[in-house]
């Protein structure tokens, strides 16, 4: 005799860390009604989880700013009650996105969502002097070599805006420089 029951979960609630410009997941798979948390442990700290996607729009990890600002081991949790794709990016950096996917499946909404990670953040602050712009103002597309001195092994992070004419600033890129 063959019985059929409820189909069983297979996702539970998850974690996702921000590390590096890039989320440790950028699509989760998870149960209707369990929860994402979002975790933020550097050392790139300025990011949020903004819903861009028509059934996501009004979430936000922070609201009423355009620039956001956590510290390490901060976090934010979302429960999911519909099936559906849900996309979101940081609103600083478009290129930091993702997804939630959540399935028809009845989840178990206080399941573990496991152990969070270690901070990835190194405590004694370098020095940072030296730096200087060949040309600080600029017209057109040109560009303008810029040298900094750091007083130990690792890298150097830089983000670039552009500022607007009638005031604010637009994001225009990111780079990393190994120091040794």
């Amino acid at each position: 005799m063959l019985l059929a029951g409820a189909p069983v979960a297979q996702a539970l609630n998850t974690r996702v860390e921000i590390a590096h410009y890039r989320w440790s997941n950028p699509e989760v798979q998870i149960d209707r009604g369990e929860k994402v948390t979002w975790d933020w442990l550097g050392p790139d700290l300025a990011h949020s989880v903004t819903g861009i996607s028509p059934n996501s729009i009004g979430w936000d990890s922070d609201p009423g700013t355009d620039a956001p600002s956590h510290q390490a081991g901060d976090s934010f949790t979302l429960q999911f009650n519909s099936p559906g794709t849900y996309l979101f990016q940081c609103k600083l950096h478009a290129a930091v996105r993702g997804e939630v996917v959540v399935s028809d499946v009845p989840g178990d909404p206080s399941s573990d969502p496991g152990p969070r990670a270690p901070l990835n953040l190194d405590v004694k602050r370098p020095t940072l002097g030296g730096v200087s712009v060949k040309r600080q103002q600029l017209n057109g597309r040109g560009g303008t070599a810029a040298t900094a001195q750091i007083n130990e092994r690792g890298t150097l992070e830089a983000e670039y805006y552009r500022l607007r004419p009638k005031g604010g600033r637009k994001f225009n890129g990111y780079a990393e420089w190994k120091a040794s």
